[in-house]
């Protein structure tokens, strides 16, 4: 767990500062701060992949172990918290650049799911075809889980 707050802090100071002030102001679209947003991302996600792949095998080599630490912990705070920066600027794109067809009521388990596959993506890049291809994609997924 000190580990995980670790590299959370440390993604968490490395996203606000690569994201910045003016981030909605910056780009025209939500589409475009979609793609800004991806970009930040998949360059956090690479900076720390060997890290990331190192507790996920970690945590795979003991699902034992990890369900007994699930258990005592507050499994939906930390959710939570981790999702709060990308939901923030999910919120912020949408204030800027309204689609009546999106709602953030899924949103912590959107950016869930933007982090694994982001994850998959650093691992075994050429899996997932071109960086551009792969951020495609997560815009689709993006799109309908919103």
């Amino acid at each position: 767990m000190a580990m995980r707050q670790q590299i959370s802090t440390r993604y968490e100071k490395v996203l606000k500062d690569r994201i910045g002030e003016g981030f909605v102001e910056s780009v025209s679209s939500f589409d475009e701060g979609l793609d800004k947003l991806l970009d930040v991302l998949i360059m956090v996600h690479r900076e720390g992949r060997l890290v990331l792949a190192a507790m996920e095998s970690m945590v795979l080599g003991n699902l034992g172990a990890y369900d007994e630490l699930a258990a005592e912990i507050d499994v939906d705070r930390l959710k939570v918290e981790d999702a709060r920066l990308v939901l923030g600027v999910f919120e912020s794109l949408l204030d800027g650049f309204p689609m009546p067809n999106l709602s953030l009521d899924n949103g912590v388990r959107t950016t869930i799911i933007i982090d694994m596959l982001i994850h998959r993506f650093v691992y075994a890049e050429s899996v997932f075809g071109s960086e551009q291809e792969f951020k495609q994609t997560m815009k689709k997924i993006i799109f309908s889980l919103l």
